[in-house]
C-alpha cells in the first residue's frame, strides 16, 4: 500500500521497533519490521510521544510514534467532523428527497417510493461492515476513507447526469383524484438505481471509520484526553444534526426552488468540500496500524477449542496462553482480562504438552491468547444487545417516510407566503435535538450522576433503554395524531383520494410532538449506541465495532421494508387494500403505529434481559477480578433498568 506523500519509515533502529511475538500468527507482531502507519509499530519515548503503555500504539503521517504536542486531539478531530458533516448533508437530503422525487418526477406508489429510500439508506449503513472490517484489518481508516471518497464522488457525479438527462425523464402527467400516472420503466430506473447503491457504497466506507478514527484522536490512557474523548461522541452527533438541518432546509430549499439535478450537484461540490477538509487534516492525524483479519483470529479461536473439546479449563486462569510482553500478541493493542462467560472458549487458550511456550510452534489455530479469544467473547455478547437495537431505528425509517405522507395532507403554510415542504417536516426533530444537547449535558446528566453515582451519568446501556422507552411513547403519540388526522378525512369523504390531491384544515404543526420525542430518543440512543459500539470492541475492531451501530441503522432501515412488505400482504386481502396503500387515509396508518408500539415494547423487554446479563469490557490492567462480579457500571445501570 503506497503511503501518504512524503511518508518516511522507521526501523528497529530509528523511532520505532519490532516485537516478536509469533510469525505465524494472523495479526500479529514480527520480528524488525519496518513502520508506517499501515503496518505494526511499537515504541517508547518519554515526554510528548506515545507511551508504549499508550492505548494503542499510533504514529504520525511520517510513520514515527506520534507526538503528543502536535497530532491528535481536536486540532484533528475538526477536520473529520467537517467530513462527518458534509457526508450527513448530502446522504440525508438525498434520502428525504427520494420519496417526493420518485412519487412526483417518477411517479412511482409512496409505499414503492419509501421502499426505494429505505433500501437505499440501509444499504448505506449496511455497507459499513464491509468497510469496517477492511479499515481494522488491511487498509487502516485512512486509506479506506480515501478510497470510498472517489466511489462515492462516481456515486453523486453519476446520480447528478441522471436527473438532469432529458432523455431519463418520464413523460409529463399530472395525477387527479380518480387516476395515477404509470410509473417510470427499467430504462430510466436502472441508472438512477445504480447510482444510488453507488453512492452507499462510498458512503459505507465514510461513515464507521470517520467515527472510529476521530475517537482515536484522543489518548484514553491520558486523564485531560480522555475527557475530551468522551465528549467527541456528543460533537459528532452534533455535527450529525447541523448536517440533517442543513439537509431539511438549505437542501430541500435548492429541491424546490430549482430542481433536483441541482440538489445533486450541491451534494457532489459538498463532499469534494468534506473530502478536502479529509486531506488537510494528514498531518494532523495519530494514525492506528491495522491488526490483521479479526475474523482470521475469531476463525482460529472457535478451531482452537473444538480441537481440544475435551480438555479441562483450569481453574487458575493464570495458566492460560497469554503474551508476556507489555501490549498483546495482536498488532498495537492492548490485553484483555479473561472473563468468566462462554467459557468453552477458554479451551483455546489452555496449553497441551508441546505447546508451551509459543503459539507459533503449536500453530494459530491450534492455541490462541487469552486476548483473541476475549476478542471474539466481546463480539458474541454484543450481538443481542445489537439485535434489539434494530428495531429502534424501523421508527426513524417510517418517520422519514409516512410522516411525509401524512404531512402532505395536512396544511403547511407558515404566515401568507410560505408553505413548508413536506420532505423539512423533519427540521423539527432536528431542532429539537439540537436544542435539547445542551440540556441533556448540562441538566439531565449531572442529574443523573447524582442518582446513580456514575460518573457518566447514565451508562451507554441505560441511555439506550430510555430510549427505547421514549421509542414506544412516539408510537403511540403518532397514532393520536393520526386519529385527529383520520376524524379530518372522514368528515369530508376523503378516504380513497390519494395523497397529494387534497390538504386538510388541520395545521402540520400536530406533527411536532412526534418529532419532539424522537428528537429526545435520538439523543438517547444514538450518543448511547456510539459510545456502547466504540468502548465495548476490542483495539483491534474499533471501526468494526462502530460499524455495529451503523449496521443497526440499516437492518432497521430494511426492517421496516419487511414490516411494511408484510403489514401490505396481510392486510390487502379481499380486495380492501392494505394498510398503507388502499387504506392509508381510512384507518390503516392509525392500526400500523399502534402494531409497531406493540412491537417496540417487546423488544425492550427482550433488551432489559440481554442488558442485564451484559458484562462490560475490562483491560488486563485495570483493578479488579472480572470473576468476582459485574462492572460497577453495569451494577448501576441493573438498578436503574
Amino acid at each position: 500500500m503506497t503511503p501518504v506523500p512524503g511518508m518516511k519509515e522507521a526501523n528497529s533502529d530509528g523511532n520505532g521497533f519490532g516485537r516478536h511475538v509469533d510469525p505465524e500468527s494472523n495479526g500479529l507482531f514480527e520480528q524488525n519490521q519496518k513502520i508506517n502507519f499501515l503496518g505494526p509499530v511499537a515504541g517508547h519515548r518519554d515526554g510528548s510521544e506515545m507511551h508504549l503503555e499508550s492505548r494503542e500504539l499510533m504514529v504520525d503521517w511520517r510513520g514515527r510514534v506520534a507526538d503528543k504536542r502536535k497530532t491528535g486531539t481536536w486540532k484533528a478531530a475538526w477536520f473529520l467532523n467537517v467530513l462527518n458533516l458534509t457526508d450527513t448533508v448530502v446522504l440525508t437530503s438525498i434520502g428525504l428527497n427520494l420519496v417526493t422525487f420518485m412519487t412526483i418526477e417518477l411517479h412511482q406508489s409512496v409505499a414503492k417510493a419509501s421502499n426505494y429510500a429505505n433500501h437505499f439508506l440501509g444499504a448505506a449503513n449496511l455497507f459499513s461492515v464491509f468497510w469496517g472490517f477492511v479499515a481494522d484489518a488491511y487498509l487502516g481508516k485512512y486509506w479506506t476513507i480515501a478510497s470510498s471518497l472517489l466511489i462515492y464522488l462516481a456515486g453523486l457525479a453519476t446520480l447528478t447526469f441522471a436527473a438532469t438527462s432529458d432523455s431519463l425523464k418520464p413523460p409529463d402527467c399530472v395525477p387527479t383524484l380518480t387516476s395515477s400516472c404509470p410509473p417510470a420503466g427499467n430504462r430510466i430506473m436502472t441508472p438512477i438505481v445504480v447510482a444510488l447503491y453507488v453512492i452507499a457504497v462510498g458512503s459505507g466506507g465514510v461513515r464507521p471509520t470517520t467515527s472510529a478514527m476521530g475517537a482515536e484522536q484522543f489518548d484514553d490512557t491520558e486523564p485531560v484526553e480522555k475527557a475530551q474523548g468522551v465528549r467527541f461522541f456528543v460533537f459528532y452527533f452534533l455535527a450529525v444534526q447541523l448536517g440533517l438541518l442543513l439537509a431539511t432546509s438549505l437542501m430541500v430549499y435548492i429541491s424546490t426552488s430549482a430542481s433536483m439535478g441541482a440538489l445533486y450537484g450541491t451534494g457532489l461540490g459538498l463532499m469534494a468540500l468534506g473530502m478536502a477538509s479529509f486531506y488537510a487534516g494528514t498531518h494532523k492525524y495519530r494514525y492506528k496500524p491495522p491488526s490483521g483479519s479479526a475474523l482470521t483470529r475469531m476463525a482460529q479461536v472457535l478451531v482452537a477449542a473444538a480441537r481440544k473439546w475435551n480438555v479441562r479449563v483450569p481453574d487458575d486462569k493464570s495458566l492460560l496462553f497469554e503474551s508476556k510482553s507489555e501490549l498483546s500478541a495482536i498488532k498495537g493493542t492492548r490485553k484483555l482480562q479473561h472473563s468468566s462467560f462462554l467459557t468453552f472458549l477458554d479451551k483455546a487458550a489452555v496449553q497441551r504438552a508441546g505447546e508451551a511456550g509459543s503459539a507459533g510452534r503449536a500453530g494459530p489455530w491450534r492455541l490462541c491468547t487469552v486476548t483473541q479469544v476475549e476478542e471474539l467473547k466481546r463480539m458474541l455478547s454484543i450481538l443481542p444487545i445489537w439485535m434489539t437495537m434494530c428495531l429502534v431505528y424501523v421508527s426513524y425509517a417510517q418517520i422519514s417516510s409516512v410522516t411525509v405522507a401524512m404531512g402532505m395532507t395536512m396544511d403547511r403554510h407558515v404566515g401568507p407566503n410560505f408553505q413548508i415542504p413536506p420532505v423539512s417536516l423533519v427540521i423539527f426533530a432536528v431542532l429539537i435535538t439540537v436544542a435539547s444537547i445542551p440540556f441533556y449535558e448540562k441538566l439531565l446528566l449531572p442529574l443523573a450522576r447524582r442518582a446513580t453515582g456514575n460518573p457518566q451519568g447514565l451508562s451507554p446501556l441505560q441511555r439506550i433503554g430510555t430510549g427505547m422507552v421514549l421509542v414506544t411513547a412516539a408510537y403511540l403519540v403518532a397514532a393520536a395524531v393520526e386519529t385527529k388526522r383520520l376524524a379530518e378525512i372522514r368528515s369530508r369523504g376523503l378516504e380513497r383520494s390519494p395523497v397529494g390531491t387534497f390538504v386538510l384544515p388541520m395545521r402540520v404543526f400536530w406533527l411536532v410532538p412526534v418529532y419532539a420525542i424522537l428528537a429526545v430518543v435520538e439523543v438517547f440512543t444514538a450518543i448511547g449506541q456510539l459510545q456502547f459500539f466504540y468502548d465495548e470492541a476490542t483495539d483491534g475492531t474499533r471501526s468494526l465495532g462502530m460499524a455495529f451501530f451503523f449496521a443497526s441503522v440499516s437492518l432497521g432501515y430494511f426492517l421496516a421494508t419487511a414490516v411494511v412488505d408484510a403489514v401490505e400482504s396481510s392486510t390487502g386481502r379481499h380486495g380492501r387494500g392494505g394498510w398503507l396503500t388502499g387504506r392509508f387515509n381510512d384507518g390503516g396508518l392509525r392500526s400500523y403505529f399502534f402494531l409497531l408500539a406493540v412491537i417496540m415494547a417487546v423488544d425492550f423487554l427482550v433488551f432489559l434481559v440481554f442488558a442485564h446479563f451484559y458484562r462490560y469490557k475490562k483491560l488486563s490492567t485495570d483493578d479488579g477480578d472480572d470473576e468476582s462480579g459485574r462492572h460497577l457500571e453495569l451494577r448501576s445501570q441493573n438498578a436503574a433498568l
